[in-house]
């Protein structure tokens, strides 16, 4: 049995529908549509975005400080697979590195769990 939608709902949804409907009538016609001018006709929301200024944050772990070298995202990872099968040999290749890994640190589970997908 299913519960009837509430009225605010069923008003998104119709948006949201509308919006698509427009977006695929202009694809149809081999039109650029920009997805930013019809967000711009909707009414706005209960919580405007402030106007403020952004504070600084303290640096996050994704962001390196000037302590902490850059790391090449690249050189990190290995390059991405051609096939299917390439892929299924780096996964077991990180599998096997997280089991010499557990090993090392003792954790008698882990590596467990990880001898048993590697085999």
């Amino acid at each position: 049995m299913q519960r009837p939608h509430s009225g605010a709902r069923l008003r998104r949804l119709q948006r949201g529908l509308k919006r698509l409907q427009a977006q695929l009538d202009a694809l149809g016609r081999g039109a650029d549509h920009d997805p930013q001018v019809e967000e711009s006709k909707d009414p706005p929301t209960k919580d405007p975005p402030t106007k403020d200024p952004p504070t600084k944050d303290p640096p996050t772990k994704d962001q390196p400080t000037k302590d902490q070298p850059k790391k090449d995202p690249a050189a990190s990872s290995p390059e991405p697979p051609r096939d299917v099968r390439e892929a299924l040999e780096q996964r077991m290749e990180r599998y096997r590195a997280a089991l010499g890994q557990a090993r090392a640190s003792g954790d008698a589970r882990k590596a467990r769990m990880h001898e048993r997908i590697v085999k």
